[in-house]
């Protein structure tokens, strides 16, 4: 395996500023075939989460894992935040999150 197959894009002349780039997944469409549909969603690993809220990765985990921050994806051993729910609950300042009733 490559230094790069890690999905840092270290050395790779791509920005890498922690957040995955939008992806097309397949999606059915009103005609009744299937399409390649974009998304949009920006998702951002745990240091560049911590850094948008102000305060230390282990700190961000302590939060998340408390209820006292969005929880996150888990993305098999990966764990992504979406970047405009941290938005969201950053303009709403930052309020508790709720785990009842499933994600956020």
């Amino acid at each position: 395996m490559s230094a790069n197959a890690t999905g840092t894009g270290q050395g790779s002349g791509t920005q890498n500023d922690g957040a995955v780039q939008p992806t097309k997944v397949r999606a059915h469409v009103a005609a009744g075939g299937t399409a390649l549909q974009n998304i949009g969603r920006r998702l951002v690993n745990g240091p560049t989460a911590a850094a948008k809220a102000g305060c230390s990765y282990r700190h961000w985990l302590r939060l998340a894992d408390g209820g006292k921050a969005p929880p996150g994806i888990k993305l098999g051993a990966l764990r992504r935040w979406d970047l405009d729910e941290l938005d969201e609950w950053i303009a709403n300042g930052c309020p508790p999150v709720s785990r009842m009733g499933g994600q956020g």
